[in-house]
């Protein structure tokens, strides 16, 4: 798979990759992963707390930044057997911020880009997040990418 290209993120987007770098190190993984990109998109978000893809989390699917967080902070931490030297990002974090990349139509990425490419991405580890949430990645993709036209209805329940 080809390098990804940041330039086209916004800085708050950039941010959100930032943050996701530096909790993948906490958990000590020399590589990002598709849930570290998760963490990173919503820990930034209160700096903006507008933030639409916090409030499409919540109003549609009923799941907090705090849920999101304790579902991450559940998995197993240290070195992920499937990092090779060099690597940046997982292939699951690599085809999120593709797709982000393929999604920007105003010649910048934003955070709500990113949040589409995850839920599009097909990260295993990154579902299984999700669905301990009993968030359907699919559903959430479609809620994210149709939000402008979205009037509060739950998907959830």
């Amino acid at each position: 798979m080809k390098t990804v290209l940041l330039d086209k993120f916004t800085p708050q987007a950039l941010a959100c990759i930032e943050a996701a770098k530096k909790h993948a190190e906490k958990r000590g993984r020399p590589i990002t992963g598709a849930e570290d990109l998760l963490f990173g998109l919503l820990y930034d978000a209160p700096q903006q707390p507008e933030s639409k893809v916090v409030f499409v989390m919540k109003e549609a699917f009923g799941v907090t930044r705090i849920d999101v967080f304790n579902a991450i902070k559940a998995l197993p931490s240290g070195p992920s057997v499937l990092h090779r030297p060099g690597r940046e990002f997982t292939e699951g974090a690599k085809r999120a911020l593709t797709i982000a990349n393929e999604r920007e139509a105003s010649g910048t990425v934003v955070r709500f880009d990113l949040m589409v490419g995850l839920a599009r991405s097909g990260d295993v580890v990154l579902n299984r997040v999700l669905r301990t949430l009993d968030v359907d990645p699919l559903k959430l993709a479609h809620v994210m990418s149709h939000s402008l036209a979205w009037v509060g209805t739950s998907v959830k329940r």
